[in-house]
């Protein structure tokens, strides 16, 4: 009889038997580990040999004397120490073993265990197996076995047509050369290099751009790792691949961001700290200092809208935008918004259209004159000296509607959809105008933020106009 300990049940299970009915069979199955014989022996590790069964007295050989046996041998089953079962041996027509037939028995038993735990190893081994390749076959990067000795890539997961656009079976085979033809030249170099030094130190990493399927180039980030044999020959190069051109899109748009920050803030400080020098001196005309205290005082605002843009724009990543509402007349708000204008700022017309009657709305009056301001900046910046910037708030159905028209040169079709983008600056490519490219986008954030949506109508040479919603709640009562 073989049984196996059911750790979780506290029993023998009985395994398997030979020479017993499958009624007496049940009778033995399901044994208490901790009051049988069989029980005793998995625990303890130590064999048990019972002689002529049939006189005996011990309650515990109850249930083998009802079997009809004269003589029992029950052995552990063990790995590495730890029983996991046992094998018995039974007789009914001798009531005794030789002595060579209990070292057959320990011997059989001895070489079962073994079989069991090869057999338990061989079965982890390919649980194993199975879970490193089910991670290497659902894994994003793409895993490379390249044989160092031979020249050939002899595997290649199957994430490899996700990223490459070439299959698993395309890409081994391809020798090396094929492969270097895939990357970029500029940056082969690099990469050659990288390979050298695996071999030299075991591990290299190298980020390179690499041709697709398509034609299509990515960033790709090759971590590589080297095998080697007793005698430190290299085998083998494990090579992990993955994507990075999000990354590196993101590193060029900070590298740009920084440059452009830079440059923004010290075109206004240039201008502030040149005019209060020169104010300074005592001998100018009074005249002139209030011209140059005005342009210090121009430069300053640029400086200001420039820093509300980046903290909206930086609360707004962080999650910490928080509106401050208040039940207002927006059109009210509106028409300030260009009465201060066209005092301060003689370069355009600045007129306004505001319905009658607009009902009161929640809005944040700051966050408002925030976006309406970076609307009338964008007008001025992209339409001719003397022409209009007309602002206008009309009632439609459940929202208000807002405009800010210009008389510029328009925006192309294939750049207004970037508009709402960061760094995007009406499709000029010029340095000469100023803005970091974010006043669009912080527009966008804080019209969402209110609920509203935003958008434009443009066509090249019939001006531009922005337009952005708010939503009106009903209950609220109409401008007298």
């Amino acid at each position: 009889m073989n049984y196996l300990i059911d750790e979780g049940k506290g029993l023998l299970i009985l395994n398997a038997y030979d020479g017993l009915t499958a009624a007496a069979a049940r009778k033995v199955d399901g044994l208490d580990i901790n009051t049988t014989i069989c029980g005793q022996v998995a625990r303890s590790g130590i064999p048990a040999i019972l002689e002529d069964l049939q006189n005996s007295q011990d309650e515990s050989t109850v249930l083998l004397r009802r079997t009809g046996l004269q003589a029992f041998a029950c052995h552990p089953l063990q790995i590495d120490g730890k029983g996991f079962g046992t094998l018995s041996f039974g007789s009914k027509s001798r009531t005794s073993f030789t002595a060579d037939e209990l070292d057959f028995m320990k011997a059989v038993t001895d070489r079962l265990s073994g079989a069991i735990q090869r057999s338990r190893s061989e079965e982890a081994l390919r649980e194993s197996e199975a879970r490193y390749r089910s991670v290497l076959e659902n894994s994003r990067d793409v895993i490379v076995r390249f044989n160092v000795q031979t020249g050939i890539y002899e595997y290649v997961s199957p994430s490899c047509e996700i990223l490459t656009g070439y299959t698993s079976a395309e890409y081994t085979s391809m020798d090396i050369k094929a492969i270097l033809d895939m990357i970029h030249p500029d940056d082969l170099p690099a990469v050659i290099a990288a390979q050298a030094r695996s071999l030299e130190t075991g591990e290299a990493e190298v980020e390179y751009r690499q041709r697709k399927k398509n034609g299509e180039y990515i960033w790709i980030s090759n971590r590589m790792s080297v095998i080697y044999d007793d005698s430190g020959k290299p085998l083998y190069r494990n090579i992990n691949l993955r994507d990075v051109t999000e990354r590196k899109k993101a590193d060029q748009i900070k590298d740009e961001f920084i440059g452009m920050v830079s440059h923004e803030l010290r075109t206004p400080l240039t201008i502030i700290k040149g005019a209060v020098r020169v104010a300074m001196n005592k001998d100018l005309p009074i005249e002139q200092v209030y011209d140059l205290l005005n342009d210090a005082n121009t430069g300053a605002d640029a400086l200001a809208n420039l820093l509300d843009n980046l903290v909206e724009l930086s609360r707004y990543q962080a999650d910490r935008l928080k509106l401050t509402k208040n039940i207002m007349d927006t059109g009210s708000v509106a028409q300030e918004m260009v009465d201060k204008r066209a005092e301060s700022d003689k370069s355009h017309i600045f007129t306004a259209d505001i319905e009658p009657g607009l009902p009161l709305v929640p809005a944040d009056k700051i966050r408002l004159e925030h976006v309406i301001g970076n609307l009338m900046d964008n007008a001025v910046k992209y339409s001719p000296e003397g022409t209009e910037v007309k602002v206008s708030v009309h009632r439609r159905a459940d929202y208000l509607l807002f405009s800010v028209s210009d008389q510029g040169k328009g925006i192309p079709p294939k750049d207004q959809a970037k508009l709402f983008q960061p760094f995007e600056r009406l499709g000029e490519k010029s340095t000469t105008r100023p803005g970091l490219g974010l006043g669009l986008l912080v527009c966008k954030r804080l019209v969402e933020a209110h609920g509203g949506k935003i958008w434009v109508e443009s066509a090249p040479g019939k001006g531009s106009t922005f337009y952005f919603t708010l939503p009106v709640d009903g209950d609220q009562t109409k401008i007298q």
